[in-house]
């Protein structure tokens, strides 16, 4: 989780769910935002900001994501700019869950 002044956002390893919410307008974060289209550019921002914290931050020996992966699912390794969904191919995405 990230959050400023205005904006929080939850991104949920690999594939949700996340949100997103502006603390301005609503403050007690009833009204995710995360599908609105108008927002895109804000979660990827923040999901960068982020995965940068943890990127410089992290204890190694503690990370899960340094650990070497077989199987077919993950694109990419976490980190160096690859961060969220971007990682993972879709077709081996668990099913989401409505919450």
């Amino acid at each position: 989780m990230i959050r400023t002044q205005e904006w929080k956002y939850v991104h949920r390893y690999a594939y949700g769910p996340h949100e997103l919410y502006d603390l301005v307008k609503d403050p007690g974060e009833r009204n995710n935002l995360i599908d609105e289209k108008e927002h895109n550019a804000l979660v990827s921002n923040m999901r960068q900001q982020m995965g940068a914290w943890f990127e410089r931050y992290v204890v190694p020996e503690l990370d899960g994501a340094r650990c070497s992966v077989t199987g077919g699912g993950q694109a990419a390794k976490i980190g160096e700019g690859n961060y969220g969904e971007d990682s993972f191919h879709p077709r081996y995405a668990p099913p989401r869950r409505n919450v």
